[in-house]
């Protein structure tokens, strides 16, 4: 699932605690977040027992407007690996499926915004 949260405290609680914002979120293995909501005190994303949260690996300057959330009940932490991608912008995953398949799946979250061309520089980072 995708989600711009638009920095609301009540809509990124609502999705991590699948209270029905839009829909159930707890059928879903992967939350793409964009602008989320930060800890006011702590400048930390909220966290939920039942979701791990991944950030950008860079966080210099504003605020990240990226992250992805994994549901701890549909992938154990040895099914993925984070992607280190240098970009506030820029979340990334890779899932390492189990037998027979043995063929990982990149998983991009981007916040690109009106002014960047973020799909170019992670271009340009991927090649």
């Amino acid at each position: 699932m995708q989600y711009n949260v638009n920095k609301r405290k009540e809509v990124i609680d609502s999705i991590l605690n699948d209270t029905g914002y839009d829909t159930a979120t707890k059928d879903f293995p992967i939350l793409l977040i964009q602008e989320q909501y930060r800890q006011k005190y702590t400048n930390s994303l909220p966290i939920h027992q039942s979701w791990t949260v991944i950030e950008p690996t860079t966080k210099a300057g504003a605020p990240p407007r990226s992250a992805i959330y994994i549901n701890n009940k549909k992938l154990p932490p040895t099914s993925y690996e984070h992607i280190p991608i240098n970009h506030a912008d820029i979340t990334a995953i890779s899932i390492v499926p189990k037998p027979p398949l043995w063929k990982p799946t990149l998983i991009i979250n981007i916040y690109n915004s009106h002014n960047q061309t973020l799909p170019t520089a992670l271009h340009t980072h991927l090649t």
